[in-house]
C-alpha cells in the first residue's frame, strides 16, 4: 500500500538545510534530503548538495588576498581617502565568493563527517556524529534491482519540495538565522514507479569536512537501490542520483 510505503520511508528520511552568505552580503538557503541507512549514522545524499564544501576554502583564500591587498592600500599615507576608495574599488573581487557555508542535518543537533562523493552518480556518503538511535527495522536495507526490482514497479517517491527555509545572517554572532515558523519541513510523498537501472563504478572523491533520483525500496520495506549497489577500494556504496527516497507500494 502506498500509505505504507510512505510510513517505512518517513523513518529514515530527513531534510538537509544549506545556508550560504556571499562575499555581498547575500544569503541563501536551499532544502535537500537524506536518508540515514545504519547504526553507525552512515547516510546518502546527493552528491551536489555539499558541493560547495571544498569550493567555500578556496574562496576563503581568495577574499584573504583581497583583504590584504585593501589593508595595504588603507596603510599606505600617501593616498588620500578618495584615491584610497578607487583603488580599492579596483581591486579583483567576486560578489559570489562564499564567506560563510553551514549545513542543518534533521532534526538533531549533529554534524556530518567522512564524506565521500561520488559526481559521476551525484551521490555522498556521511557519517552522523552523534549516530542516531534508531530501531533496527527503522533503517533501509539495500538489495540488488536487477534482481529484484522489477520495472514497473509502484513506488513512493519522499522529499522535501514546494518548501523554503528562510533565513538571515547575524553579524556580531557570526550565524546563521532561520525565520520563524520554517521548521520543521514538510514531507511530499509522490506516487512513480522503476523504469530502469544503472551501474556506477567511479573511484568517489573525498569531501574534507564536513536531488532527484534516490535510492528505491524493494516490498516489504527492503531498500533497493536504483542502480546497482557496488563497493570501491573505499569501501562505499554508490548509487544513482540521491535526492528523495523511494519505496515500493505493492497493490
Amino acid at each position: 500500500m502506498f500509505a505504507r510505503a510512505y510510513q517505512i520511508a518517513s523513518r529514515y528520511t530527513f531534510p538537509v538545510v544549506v545556508f550560504r552568505r556571499f562575499f555581498d552580503g547575500e544569503v541563501q538557503s536551499s532544502l535537500a534530503t537524506f536518508i540515514i541507512v545504519n547504526e553507525e549514522g552512515w547516510l546518502l545524499t546527493a552528491a551536489h548538495v555539499v558541493s560547495e564544501i571544498p569550493l567555500i576554502q578556496r574562496h576563503r583564500e581568495a577574499i584573504a588576498a583581497y583583504d590584504a591587498q585593501a589593508a595595504a592600500i588603507a596603510a599606505d599615507e600617501r593616498l588620500t581617502a578618495k584615491q584610497k576608495r578607487t583603488r580599492v574599488a579596483h581591486l579583483a573581487h567576486d560578489d559570489h565568493w562564499l564567506t560563510h557555508l553551514s549545513f542543518l542535518w534533521g532534526p538533531g543537533d549533529v554534524a556530518v563527517h567522512d564524506f565521500k562523493v561520488d559526481p559521476v552518480a551525484d551521490l555522498a556518503a556521511g557519517r552522523l556524529e552523534p549516530p542516531p538511535t534508531f530501531a533496527a527495522e527503522d533503517y533501509p536495507t539495500f538489495k540488488d534491482p536487477q534482481g529484484e526490482l522489477v520495472c514497473g514497479t509502484s513506488l513512493c517517491r519522499l522529499g522535501f519540495p514546494f518548501h523554503t527555509v528562510p533565513a538571515t545572517f547575524d553579524e556580531p554572532e557570526q550565524r546563521f538565522v532561520v525565520a520563524p515558523g520554517s521548521l520543521p519541513a514538510p514531507r511530499f510523498p509522490l506516487e512513480a514507479s522503476t523504469r530502469a537501472t544503472a551501474m556506477y563504478l567511479t573511484q568517489p572523491a573525498a569531501v574534507a569536512c564536513a536531488s532527484s533520483r534516490p535510492p528505491a525500496q524493494g516490498s516489504r520495506g527492503k531498500a533497493a537501490d536504483r542502480s546497482s549497489m557496488s563497493r570501491a577500494a573505499s569501501g562505499v556504496c554508490r548509487a544513482a542520483h540521491c535526492t528523495s527516497t523511494w519505496v515500493s507500494a505493492p497493490r
